[in-house]
């Protein structure tokens, strides 16, 4: 059976969208579990939660998709990924709305939580400023009011620190959503557009996707250094790696003590 462009179309938001959303969304809960200090058992429950939800959204995968072998071909072509036109009518008003929510949903979800990370930063906060400015506290050993004090920078930094990292989290995701989206709004309603008078894609089709893959790629990957930066913890562990730490010695610049040393062997 050959496969038809609007196969690949389906297969490429089949392959492409659940696992990486729901990732990042989980990504997002976790923070929101650190700061909220929740038990090991609950994060590694919203994990499995998550990683469940995707599995029974996509177990369709197993009766709608099927490798094709070309038996006549001894290229790597011989081989493709296919589906059987009655299952795929059957599932389509099922991955159109699974779609929807891929795009839209998984966004808004992102937005939530990283909302109610600040919201409860802000609350800690308050708190804090509302114990240091009792009576009781104003009465108190000069101790007790500079601890009162560095604890408010605390949570001030710390607001701080989750308002960029929400930012910049957010504005990496959209920037791959939005790609995402176009190519969403131009194979549902206008798959003429995409493809020439033989079937195949256009140029600026392939070139628009290659741009959202990559963009994905590149939000997930400086998701690292966002936390490297803004959150001491694993700033902390990424430190303790062997071989990030012999980087960062060796990048130090020599002390002082060593430069007179070095200068007085050379006289």
């Amino acid at each position: 059976m050959e496969t038809s462009p609007e196969t690949f179309l389906e297969n490429d938001y089949f392959l492409e969208e659940p696992a990486a959303n729901y990732s990042l969304c989980d990504d997002t809960s976790q923070l929101r579990i650190a700061f909220i200090r929740f038990s090991l058992r609950l994060r590694v429950g919203v994990i499995f939660l998550l990683l469940g939800t995707a599995t029974a959204l996509r177990i369709n995968g197993l009766y709608l998709f099927f490798i094709d072998v070309d038996e006549n071909c001894d290229f790597f072509h011989r081989k493709w990924l296919s589906s059987h036109q009655e299952e795929q009518a059957k599932w389509t008003t099922f991955e159109n709305v699974l779609t929807f929510f891929h795009t839209f949903v998984s966004f808004v979800l992102l937005c939530a939580l990283n909302i109610v990370v600040v919201a409860k930063l802000r609350v800690q906060h308050r708190k804090t400023r509302r114990q240091s400015t009792s009576p009781a506290q104003l009465f108190s050993s000069t101790t007790s009011r500079i601890q009162a004090a560095q604890e408010i920078r605390e949570q001030q930094h710390r607001l701080r620190c989750a308002v960029k990292t929400t930012v910049v989290i957010i504005s990496a995701y959209l920037a791959c959503n939005l790609v995402n989206f176009v190519l969403y709004i131009l194979e549902t309603f206008r798959r003429s557009w995409i493809l020439d008078s033989n079937g195949a894609f256009q140029p600026f089709y392939v070139i628009i996707s290659d741009l959202g893959s990559n963009l994905f790629v590149f939000s997930s990957t400086i998701r690292i250094f966002i936390y490297y930066k803004y959150n001491a913890e694993i700033k902390k562990l990424i430190k303790d790696i062997w071989v990030v730490n012999y980087v960062i010695q060796q990048a130090k610049p020599p002390k002082a003590d060593v430069l007179l040393k070095t200068d007085k062997v050379d006289v």
